[in-house]
């Protein structure tokens, strides 16, 4: 059963939830979906069963971003790497 929708949960310590916004099967994150952190960081691409699997961008808190291809929450295959200069 696929359908689209909002969920967020708590990050304990934190005051603001994080929340997944897209699509679900069977009550898992699958499909095209993002995760937005409470502390900033994203990831914004293709889920399968609860894990980024496909092409997705994430981006962390420190402001680095991996684009390009994942397989059960791990980057895999191709991609690009992008760290912010160190001031």
């Amino acid at each position: 059963y696929k359908y689209q929708g909002l969920y967020c949960w708590p990050r304990k310590g934190e005051n603001d939830p994080d929340l997944y916004l897209g699509e679900f099967c069977d009550g898992r994150f699958h499909g095209y979906g993002a995760v937005f952190y409470c502390d900033g960081s994203f990831y914004k691409g293709q889920w399968q069963k609860d894990m980024q699997s496909g092409f997705g961008v994430q981006r962390w808190r420190s402001g680095a971003v991996y684009l390009g291809q994942w397989e059960d929450n791990k980057e895999h295959g191709h991609g690009v790497h992008y760290c912010p200069p160190i001031d």
